[in-house]
């Protein structure tokens, strides 16, 4: 049986973690690296499946990078 999580689009969440690794301070990048590296291993032994963990990880970027571009529309309208 196919596990489906949520229909994700985008450009998958390696894509996702270069960007937000990019965005994140340099002398902090280990550390959030390591952080998400377990993240992800204990995702992994939670499901039992790499491909539900990556839609898992997916969608959960998603919602992040929506509701923040959400709010910063909203904050922007409300100073205008």
């Amino acid at each position: 049986m196919a596990l489906s999580l949520c229909p994700c689009g985008g450009l998958g969440w390696q894509s996702h973690l270069r960007t937000w690794s990019l965005l994140a301070i340099p002398k902090h990048n280990g550390l959030w690296i390591d952080k998400y590296n377990k993240g992800c291993k204990y995702l992994l032994k939670l499901i039992g499946d790499e491909n539900a963990e990556k839609k898992l990880l997916d969608c959960a970027n998603n919602y992040v990078v929506d509701n923040s571009i959400k709010k910063v529309i909203k904050d922007k309208r409300k100073m205008q």
